[in-house]
């Protein structure tokens, strides 16, 4: 169950503060300096941007009018065209490359009520259809679903849209308020659907297994992604998963949200995690929770920012606590922030542990392989060792 509006309230401060608690760059940043890119070379991406730096290649975005700039919201207004929803509901699964404009993890559906669940595909499908509004009976839940769930399960909307005030809602009829005109609507649309499905037509692969896609983005994060020191996650707007999918930067808690929603595209048991730094730090950060045959492991690829290793990923509890000063505090699982001590997402199979010790390493999907190097005791490096994975 998911506590009543006193309790939510206080999460949903905390949340939208973020960029100055959560998000520091001292809680979130890489702690070592880039090394070699890995095999991402393998593959290649078409960058997607909304920046005037880097363009994307297939859509402009739109200069937004004074009326309806990023910082003033509006009431849609009626329009017979909208964003085509898919031929089949998102709610169910039709390709692996097809995208899907919201997706929930299986840990968060565990937490959520029925009713959250329904509130959370009824607002998104009303977003996507440009509605005005939509039927919500429970703005208590409305308000949990759209602040902790939206931002990383349906990033379109939650960059683009948001819920009235609670006072202003009439009967069961929630408005909902948007960003920019139809037209700026649409390349944002557009431009993070390109990007989403570049990654799955040229990145993961249908064959992989839920480890070797969890692998391949993990190695595409960290290879082409950067930390975003200036901004910092100081705009609430930034928050969620859009910005690194368009950009290739962000914060922990975009890099999190984006690495669940791309997985969750494939079927993949992915959620979000949350900890304190240390049991006197403040600071806290985002990473990421997968299931792999029944058992729970960590993945950061914010501290795996431009590391030619596999430090950071399909880690244990205590291989967190091991490394320094780092989330040795409470942790919170799932986008709904339920306490870590329940014994179904305790991550304590050391099956991977082999992987964290390399400096560098090789990955063959041909044969179910990763090749890994190491120091010896005498500082020398040692010959390639072979990890074997099902």
């Amino acid at each position: 169950m998911i506590s009543r509006k006193g309790f939510i309230s206080i999460k949903l401060i905390a949340l939208m503060m973020s960029g100055s608690l959560t998000l520091s760059a001292f809680g979130c940043s890489k702690k070592e300096a880039k090394n070699k890119s890995k095999i991402s070379e393998q593959t290649s991406i078409t960058e997607a941007a909304d920046t005037t730096d880097v363009k994307t290649p297939t859509v402009t975005e739109p200069e937004v009018s004074s009326e309806t700039t990023e910082e003033t919201t509006q009431a849609a207004t009626s329009t017979s065209e909208s964003i085509p929803l898919l031929t089949e509901s998102p709610r169910t699964k039709s390709s692996f490359t097809e995208y899907i404009p919201y997706v929930l993890p299986p840990i968060t559906k565990e937490m959520m009520t029925p009713n959250q669940i329904d509130i959370f595909y009824r607002f998104c499908e009303a977003v996507l259809a440009n509605e005005e509004s939509f039927e919500c009976d429970n703005y208590s839940d409305l308000e949990t679903v759209f602040y902790l769930v939206v931002r990383t399960c349906c990033p379109y909307a939650y960059q683009v849209a948001t819920i009235q005030e609670s006072w202003e809602v009439s009967g069961n009829v929630v408005k909902i308020q948007y960003r920019g005109d139809l037209e700026w609507r649409k390349s944002k649309y557009d431009g993070f659907k390109n990007a989403v499905e570049d990654l799955l037509q040229n990145v993961l692969k249908e064959e992989y297994s839920d480890f070797e896609n969890a692998l391949v983005l993990f190695e595409y994060f960290t290879d082409n992604y950067v930390y975003d020191f200036e901004h910092n996650g100081q705009d609430p707007e930034n928050i969620g998963a859009f910005i690194p999918l368009i950009r290739k930067t962000g914060v922990c808690q975009n890099f999190a949200a984006a690495y669940t929603f791309v997985l969750l595209q494939t079927g993949c048991d992915v959620d979000n995690m949350e900890g304190a730094l240390s049991e006197t730090e403040a600071t806290g950060h985002e990473w990421n929770i997968i299931r792999l045959d029944g058992q729970c492991y960590m993945i950061d690829t914010t501290w795996g920012l431009g590391r030619n290793d596999l430090k950071y990923f399909l880690m244990t509890k205590e291989d967190r606590q091991e490394d320094g000063q780092y989330f040795i505090g409470d942790m919170d699982v799932g986008l709904l922030l339920k306490n870590y001590g329940d014994d179904r997402y305790l991550c304590n199979d050391t099956k991977y542990s082999e992987l964290h010790q390399a400096l560098e390493y090789t990955w063959n999907p041909e044969d179910n392989t990763i090749s890994l190097r190491q120091f010896d005791v005498n500082g020398e490096l040692k010959e390639y060792t072979t990890f074997k994975y099902e």
